[in-house]
């Protein structure tokens, strides 16, 4: 439960970051991370959570599999899979640009900027942008409402594959 990214969610090639929900009692986790041929591009064994995926080992435009499984449990195992897709190097470059040029030459454009990544995809991206601009201006209607609609497509979407 709790996978991110998932439902066509993107990462960034070089910045993803794996996410799930802990399971009670479980003493660590298993993640892979498959390419669609099925071979492992990435494995570890970690205690905590979230995990970053090492820049460099997933490529840019390409879509893959993840996995997450309990180890040492008391109970039985667990595990969660899902699938996640990497934006690709046009999209990343153009996006950064947009970012650059917003960030110097337009004040509060956190709004637009989440709205830009929610449309990529990047769905943590855009809350984190909402939550940043919900700070400056706490309690405006739009930010709230936009903010909304990100949590409940971040705690909602199952996985239908």
């Amino acid at each position: 439960m709790g996978l991110y990214p998932r439902c066509g969610a993107a990462v960034l090639a070089d910045e993803a970051v794996l996410h799930f929900q802990p399971v009670e009692g479980a003493r660590g986790y298993r993640i892979e991370v498959q390419n669609l041929q099925g071979w492992p591009v990435f494995q570890v064994d970690v205690e905590s959570l979230p995990v970053k995926v090492p820049a460099g080992t997933l490529h840019a435009g390409l879509s893959y599999r993840w996995t997450v499984c309990t180890l040492d449990s008391p109970v039985a195992i667990a595990c969660g899979e899902a699938g996640l897709v990497t934006l690709s190097k046009d999209n990343a470059r153009t996006r950064e640009k947009v970012r650059e040029i917003l960030e110097s030459d337009i004040p509060d454009s956190l709004p637009l900027l989440a709205a830009i990544d929610r449309r990529l995809g990047l769905l943590l991206e855009a809350r984190d942008e909402l939550r940043e601009a919900l700070d400056r201006k706490p309690g405006d209607p739009g930010l709230l409402q936009a903010f909304d609609e990100i949590a409940t497509q971040l705690e909602d979407k199952d996985d239908p594959e």
